[in-house]
Order: structure tokens, then C-alpha cells, then sequence
């Protein structure tokens, strides 16, 4: 009785108590890091087993498994099981790994729940729930299937910049169709004499920006992902780089390349632009090339094709004529309309009615769209200089026609594009080897990687 009325008995009960709820206090905060600590190691579990399957179930399809989703559920329950395994104090009561395709991406679900084992059990009231859900995507290895289409027609042979211009006009009477010598005072009018002041030509400068374009590619895509060919038009289409993933060669071979000459086995017919033939021998080349499709692999490739031209068609052609004294093609018009012109009704008509010049007509993109090739419109804008102005009353009426549609020949690329987004418009240099940087990064953002 004297312990209990005593200052003394009554603080040791106190301090008791006191002690007792601290510890409980430490306790219960201990218990909680912990749990925390084990739920956020679980969580790193866990997204390295979604990573782990996600990878499994890509690889798997590509190889053209049908068991590719059981097989990223199994990779990624094997890695998480081996490393929850060596978690003691987690008791996991469930857990759950799922894959899914939409479109060309992989998605993975993970969720798993469970309790962490109190050491203070005796006096920290049940174990601590922990518990998480993760996610992944990954977009499959995407095969691309690359093909320039370039405008080679006389109207690109022209100087790249107005330096270049001024050399060609100065030195050989001529900046513009330069290619194309009729007679003996035409001699000095071709690409090689331009070249031969120092003049660069815009066919030139589109070469390099291919080249560049290619490079790119090289930095960032793997093995046999990406295969690029080349066509060029101006009456006719022609091969000019075959379809290949070798892509070191393309760019050597496109360095070596002059494209004017721009046909391996011999000269062509020159002089004349036909957009719209160009456009429907490419549907055909593909069509019955028939590798494209999803992008899931090397005979289902997601198809890019950049058309590369002013737009402007030109119904006026030039066949081989003959050879000046040294053996030199001479040229000379040729008879008739181009075979698979179409003439608009809002054309310039000249040269007696048999001759015309149009913007190019953006339904014959059409065909290759509705196949599922994405188009690109890479409008090399029409250069009109003073030296063209200067010629006669009918070139500077012929250039003024021209000039009046520069709206409509940008909403034939804008339309001719699969989206008008993917319309991109360059003058200079500069400006065309960004352009076609442009487009090939717009290209690269289809391989989009792993994304939590």
C-alpha cells in the first residue's frame, strides 16, 4: 500500500508505460519503412519482369510463333517468381502477368499483391499489405520499306542557288534545261559544262540529301529493318537504285550516280515531266514487288514513298535525233503527246495547241494510298529567274502561269500526301537537305521502343 501511494511506484508505472509505447511507436515505424522498402524493391521486381516479357512475346512474334503472349507470361513469371524468392519477408498471394497486340504495339499488365511479415509481431498488430500494378508497351521491330521518287526532268537541272545560276548563264548561256543540246551552239549547254564552272545542280543537291538521308537511317536502325530504293521520272520511269538493306552500298552508289544520266544502260528520252505516269508505274513496281504490308517483317514491310518534284507538269518531250560529229546525242522534239498524258482543263496550251504545262493531278496518288503506302510530298519549289524571263514573250507567259498556280501545285502535294502534314516545301540547298531530314525522322518515329 505504501509502494502504491508512493512518488516513487507511481513514475516507475509511468516510465513503464511510457517505454512500452515508444517501443510500440519505433516498432510501428520500423514496420512501415520496411514494408515500403519491400513494396518498392517488388515494384522494380516487377517492371523488370514486365521488360522481360515484353521482350519475350516481341521476339516471339516475329518469329511467327502463335504462342507468343503464354510465351512473355512465362518469361516474366519465371523472373519474378526467382526474385520474389529471394525476398524472405514478403508473402506473395497473388500475382498476374498479361500481353495484349493492338495495331503493331505489345502491351503488358502486371499487377501482384501480398503481405510483408512483421519482426514485431508480438506487438505490432498484423502484417503490412503491399501490392502494385505495372505496365509496359513496345512497339514490334518494324520493317520499313523506303522509295524515293525524283523528279529528274529539265526544270531540275537548273543551279541549285542563284550563285549557280549566275555561272551557267555567264559561262554557258544557259541556267536552266540544260540538258538537252539541239544543235551545235547548244553544245556547251549540258550538265558536264556547268559542272565544269563550278555550278552545282538542284538534281545534285537532292542526291546528297538522299545520301544524307541514308546515313541517317544507318545511325539508327538495325540489320535488314529498313530496305530503300530509288526511282527517278521525267518522261519515263526508271530504276536508278534497286530495292536493298545494304544500305552502305546505296549511298555509295547513289555518290556515284549522275542523275541526268540517270539510266545505267543508255540515254532516255528527256525534256518532259509526267508526274502522274511516274506515279502509276510506281504503283505497279510495288504491287507486284508485294512486300509490303504491317511492317511485322522482311516480306510485310511498312511502305514510305517520297515523291520529290516541282510539281509542274510538262507535256513537251525530246527523242534522240541523232549524234553531232564527236558521237554526242543530238536531240529534237519529239511527235505528239507523251504516252499516258493527261491534260487537265485548266492547262497553259502553246506551241499550236499541242503542247501543255499543268500542275500534276494529285488523285493519281490515290491508287498507291488506298494500297496502304504512306506518301510523302517533297515540293522542290519551281524556280523562275530572270534569265527565263528574258528568253520571249511566250516563255515569261508560259513562267507567269506557272507562277499563278503556286497555290494550287502546293495543295496537289498537300493532297497528294497521306497526310497534308506530311506536305514539306524547300527551295535552297539548306532548305531541301532539311527537308528530306524531315521526312526520314518522321519515318524513324514508327520504331518507337519500350515505354513505361
Amino acid at each position: 500500500m505504501n509502494f502504491l501511494r508512493s512518488n516513487g511506484g507511481g513514475v516507475a508505472i509511468m516510465t513503464a508505460l511510457f517505454i512500452t509505447v515508444g517501443f510500440l511507436a519505433v516498432a510501428t515505424a520500423y514496420e512501415i519503412t520496411a514494408a515500403v522498402s519491400v513494396k518498392n524493391k517488388l515494384s522494380r521486381t516487377a517492371d523488370a519482369a514486365m521488360l522481360a516479357g515484353t521482350g519475350a512475346a516481341a521476339r516471339a512474334y516475329e518469329a511467327g510463333h502463335d504462342d507468343w503472349a503464354d510465351e512473355g507470361k512465362r518469361v516474366a513469371e519465371t523472373f519474378w517468381q526467382t526474385a520474389v524468392a529471394q525476398e524472405t519477408s514478403a508473402d506473395i498471394t497473388s500475382f498476374a502477368f498479361d500481353f495484349t497486340l493492338s495495331d503493331k504495339t505489345i502491351s503488358g499488365s502486371g499487377e501482384y499483391f501480398g503481405k510483408h511479415a512483421s519482426l514485431f509481431s508480438a506487438f505490432v498488430p498484423g502484417p503490412v499489405s503491399i501490392g502494385n500494378s505495372t505496365s509496359t508497351q513496345m512497339n514490334l521491330r518494324t520493317y520499313i520499306d523506303l522509295t524515293f521518287l525524283v523528279d529528274v526532268s529539265p526544270s531540275m537541272g537548273i543551279g541549285a542557288t542563284a550563285a549557280d545560276q549566275t555561272l551557267m548563264t555567264d559561262n554557258n548561256s544557259c541556267a536552266f534545261a540544260c540538258h538537252i543540246p539541239k544543235t551545235e551552239s547548244q553544245r556547251n549547254k549540258t550538265p558536264e559544262s556547268a559542272r565544269a564552272v563550278g555550278a552545282k545542280l538542284r538534281m545534285d543537291v537532292i542526291r546528297q540529301a538522299m545520301i544524307d538521308s541514308i546515313e541517317l537511317l544507318r545511325d539508327r536502325v538495325d540489320g535488314d529493318e529498313v530496305q530503300v530504293s530509288v526511282y527517278s521520272f521525267d518522261t519515263t520511269f526508271q530504276e536508278i537504285m534497286a530495292p536493298t538493306t545494304d544500305l552502305a552500298t546505296a549511298q555509295q552508289d547513289l555518290a556515284d550516280l549522275d542523275m541526268v544520266s540517270y539510266s545505267p544502260t543508255g540515254p532516255q528520252k528527256f525534256g518532259s515531266t509526267l508526274v502522274t505516269n511516274a506515279l502509276e508505274k510506281l504503283h505497279d513496281t510495288l504491287e507486284a514487288r508485294g512486300n509490303f504490308g504491317a511492317g511485322f517483317g522482311p516480306d510485310q514491310r511498312s511502305s514510305y514513298v517520297v515523291l520529290a518534284s516541282d510539281g509542274v507538269e510538262n507535256s513537251v518531250w525530246e527523242q534522240l535525233s541523232g549524234t553531232f560529229p564527236d558521237g554526242a546525242n543530238k536531240y529534237a522534239d519529239g511527235p505528239g503527246l507523251t504516252e499516258g498524258w493527261k491534260t487537265r482543263p485548266d492547262a497553259y496550251t502553246y506551241g499550236g495547241g499541242a503542247r501543255f504545262i499543268q500542275p500534276f493531278d494529285s488523285a493519281s496518288c490515290s491508287p498507291l494510298k488506298n494500297d496502304g503506302h504512306t506518301l510523302y510530298g517533297a515540293q522542290i519549289q519551281y524556280i523562275v529567274t530572270d534569265e527565263l524571263r528574258s528568253h520571249s514573250a511566250g516563255v515569261a507567259s508560259k513562267l507567269g502561269y506557272i507562277e499563278g498556280k503556286a497555290d494550287e501545285i502546293a495543295f496537289s502535294f498537300s493532297s497528294c500526301a497521306t497526310n497534308p502534314a506530311f506536305h514539306v516545301s524547300a527551295t535552297t540547298p539548306a532548305e531541301i537537305s532539311g527537308l528530306f531530314n524531315e521526312i526520314i525522322q518522321n519515318v524513324l518515329s514508327a520504331k518507337l521502343r519500350l515505354t513505361n
